[in-house]
C-alpha cells in the first residue's frame, strides 16, 4: 500500500498545475515511519512548496487529493469514511515535518 502512495507522488512530480484525486486500496497510518520518510523525500525533491494535511482524529487516510495553487502544492491525505460519516466536517491539520 505504501507503494501506491509512492507511485502517486512520483507521478505528480512530472506535472505542473496538478489537480487529481486518488483512492488507495487500503488505509495508511500517517504516523508510520515509512510514510513519513516517503513524504520527506517527496518534499525534499520538490521544486515547489508543499503543504500536507491529514485527519487529526483518525490519523489515517485512504485517499489522496493533490492540488496545485499559485503558491503551494497541497497534498490532502483524507480518511473518506470519517469524512462521509461526519458530513464532510474535516478535522484536517497540517502535517509539520522537520528534517
Amino acid at each position: 500500500m505504501e507503494n501506491e502512495l509512492l507511485q502517486i507522488l512520483n507521478d505528480s512530480k512530472k506535472q505542473l498545475f496538478y489537480c487529481k484525486y486518488f483512492y488507495l486500496s487500503s488505509s495508511l497510518y500517517i504516523k508510520n515511519k515509512n510514510i513519513i520518510n516517503i513524504l520527506i523525500k517527496y518534499i525534499s525533491e520538490s521544486n515547489t512548496k508543499i503543504k500536507i494535511y491529514y485527519n487529526s482524529i483518525t490519523e489515517s487516510f485512504d485517499s489522496i487529493n493533490i492540488i496545485d495553487t499559485h503558491q503551494f502544492r497541497i497534498i490532502d491525505l483524507d480518511d473518506n469514511m470519517y469524512s462521509m460519516m461526519n458530513k464532510g466536517i474535516y478535522k484536517q491539520i497540517e502535517l509539520k515535518i522537520e528534517f
